[in-house]
Order: structure tokens, then C-alpha cells, then sequence
């Protein structure tokens, strides 16, 4: 599969809505795009991950040298980093007196984290990856077992059907919200968009003017369909999850997005520019580091100082750069290392005469 670069841009546009809802949570933004907006850039991030890993694999055969690929491409890029924030994070926690936004003081919290069981504040998104990617391993056979591919999206819609019930049956009978069964209707339906943007008819509807249309009411959805301006309207309904996760506008904008992303129709086009691309390499470490720097702004007052808008702009450039230095110094090594490290364990494990055949 050959590197989309509309598909790394809305990557940072996921990240960015992330980034600027907490900021107007904080007081540094408009209030109106708070309150939700993030959590339609979660939802992006996770159809981007769920399309991502069934175009790049579910077509390849189903063996154990192509699993383990997939396993030790996915652990060299997202445990190292993860690891390295929750222990750094339990370090401040304690040097800090607090301060430092993930204060992770309690044993048990840390062991779930580090285990990939749950994990609290911003850093929940992260268990939900991983827990999905042993699901895809399921989700990947039953695919090389079906073929057709309309049994393959019919499988993935039922299973997004089942996410929904499950989270509704959870709500009403007073179940703690869960985990990966909570949130992985949007990576089943990312997967969904792969399956069917190899089919001839999906791809003409994003042909030509209508793609131009299409990629125009996609952007339009995403950056316009504010839970918080619905709710100020009386255009939403429910409580927080039933205005973001549970929304159908909200999971059509996300779709939308995505699959005019895939096709790189014209008004997607003209965002994949530079910084943009950039920002969507790195945005795994913004994501990360941009709550603690957006609550350091507020605890010392910096709005006061340089404006609300010269906080944010200022919280948004410290956010980048170590982002760009993590990606650059930290991620991008340990990804080389632990990949190779993992690839030549299973050679080793395997013995001569597989290496040598």
C-alpha cells in the first residue's frame, strides 16, 4: 500500500481537534469547541487505525511469519512511548505534589497501564489500541476465511452492531463503561471502509465532482458538527456519550472523512500540506503530551500574560516540538529496535534450517 498523504493529514486534523478541545475545556479556546469535539478526534484516530491495519494486512495470508510482523510493527510503534510516559509520569507524580496532569499514584492504576487493561485521563485511548489489535488477529482469520467481500463488510457491520447494543445494554443496566467493547464500533467500521474502497462502484462515487461534493460536506461535518454547538442548539440528545460515541452524525462525518481521505478527492487534496503531514507523523506523541503542557498553561496563568490565543498558540507550539523530538529521537529508534529485535527472536525460535530455507 503506497503512502496516502491525505490519510496522514486527516491524522493531524484528528489530533488537532483533540488538542483544541481541551484547550477550549481549559479557557484557552472558544468555549464552543470543547465539550465533545475531542472525542470526535478519538473516534477519527481509532477509523484511521481500524482501515490502516485491515488495507495493510487482511489480504495478506494468514500465517504465523505475517502475524508476528504485524505484532512487532504494532508493539515497536506504540508501547515504547506509552511505557515511557506512565513511568515518567509516576515519577512526577510523586515530584510534583500533583501537578503534573497524569498523576498516576496508585500501584494497581499503573499495573492496568502498563498491562494495557485500562489506563486513566488521555492515556485511556491507548489500552483501547492495543486491545484491538489482538481483535483484528481474530477479525484478520475470519477474513482470509470468507474471501467475499461482501460477507467480510456484512461481518464487520455486525460486529459494529453489536459494539452499539453492548454499549446500550451496558447504560441501562448500570454496567462501568468498558473498554474495547465501548469504542470498537469506529475501528470495525475504518476496517469496513478498506474492504469496500477495493470495490470499483465505491470508488467511482468519489470520482469527479461528486468526490469534490463528498470530500466538501466531509470537512464541513467535521470541523461544523460541534456537540457542544448541538447541545447549545437542542440539536443533541442524551448525555456525553450519547452526543459523541453514540451520535449517528457523528459517525457519518467520521466515515465520510475517511473514505474521502482513502479516494484523495480534491478538497482533501488541499490539505495535505506540509506541516500538516508532519504534524500527522508525529501526532502520537502530541497526543500524548498535549493535556499535561495545557494544564501547566493554566495552573501558572499564562492566558493572563500573552492572551488566551498567545497560550494556545504557545501551548501548541511547545506540543509540536516535543512531539517532533520524541518522534525523531525516541519513537522512530525504538520502533527500529524493537521490530528487529522481535523479527530476529522469531527467526531464532524457528532454529537454522528455517533461517536458512
Amino acid at each position: 500500500m503506497e503512502r496516502n498523504q491525505c490519510l496522514t493529514a486527516i491524522r493531524a486534523l484528528a489530533a488537532l481537534a483533540v488538542f483544541i478541545s481541551h484547550c477550549a475545556n481549559a479557557g484557552l479556546a472558544p468555549r464552543v469547541l470543547g465539550y465533545g469535539f475531542g472525542q470526535i478526534g478519538v473516534m477519527l484516530f481509532f477509523a484511521l487505525s481500524g482501515f490502516l491495519m485491515t488495507a495493510l494486512y487482511a489480504e495478506r495470508p494468514f500465517d504465523g511469519k505475517n502475524v508476528w510482523s504485524f505484532f512487532s510493527a504494532r508493539v515497536g510503534r506504540v508501547v515504547p512511548l506509552f511505557f515511557a510516559v506512565v513511568l515518567v509520569s509516576v515519577a512526577l507524580t510523586q515530584a510534583t505534589d500533583g501537578l503534573w496532569h497524569y498523576r498516576l499514584d496508585s500501584g494497581l492504576v499503573v499495573a492496568r497501564a502498563l498491562l494495557f487493561i485500562a489506563a486513566p485521563y488521555e492515556l485511556w485511548s491507548i489500552p483501547v489500541e492495543v486491545q484491538y489489535y489482538v481483535a483484528f488477529i481474530v477479525i484478520w482469520w475470519a477474513l482470509n476465511q470468507l474471501r467475499n467481500w461482501v460477507l467480510q463488510v456484512g461481518l464487520h457491520l455486525l460486529l459494529v452492531a453489536a459494539s452499539l447494543a453492548g454499549i446500550v445494554l451496558a447504560r441501562r443496566f448500570g454496567l462501568q463503561e468498558g473498554v474495547l467493547p465501548y469504542y470498537s464500533s469506529l475501528f470495525l467500521i475504518g476496517g469496513a471502509v478498506a474492504i469496500l474502497s477495493r470495490q470499483r462502484w465505491f470508488m467511482a462515487a468519489f470520482d469527479g465532482r461528486k468526490g469534490t461534493v463528498l470530500g466538501i460536506v466531509a470537512l464541513a461535518l467535521f470541523a461544523l458538527n460541534l456537540p457542544q454547538l448541538r447541545s447549545d442548539l437542542g440539536l443533541s440528545f442524551g448525555g456525553f456519550l450519547m452526543r459523541t460515541w453514540l451520535d449517528p452524525l457523528n459517525i457519518v462525518a467520521v466515515t465520510l472523512l475517511l473514505a474521502a481521505a482513502v479516494h484523495q478527492v480534491r478538497p482533501l487534496r488541499m490539505i495535505c500540506i506540509a506541516p500538516l503531514i508532519y504534524l500527522g507523523d508525529i501526532s502520537y506523541g502530541f497526543y500524548l503530551f498535549h493535556r499535561p503542557i495545557v494544564e501547566l498553561m493554566v495552573h501558572y496563568q499564562v492566558a493572563s500574560v500573552v492572551t488566551a490565543f498567545g497560550a494556545f498558540v504557545l501551548t501548541l507550539g511547545i506540543t509540536a516540538g516535543l512531539a517532533a523530538l520524541s518522534f525523531e529521537y525516541f519513537e522512530r529508534p525504538m520502533l527500529r529496535i524493537v521490530r528487529d529485535r522481535l523479527q530476529a527472536r522469531r527467526a531464532n525460535a524457528r532454529g537454522p534450517t528455517a533461517r536458512a530455507s
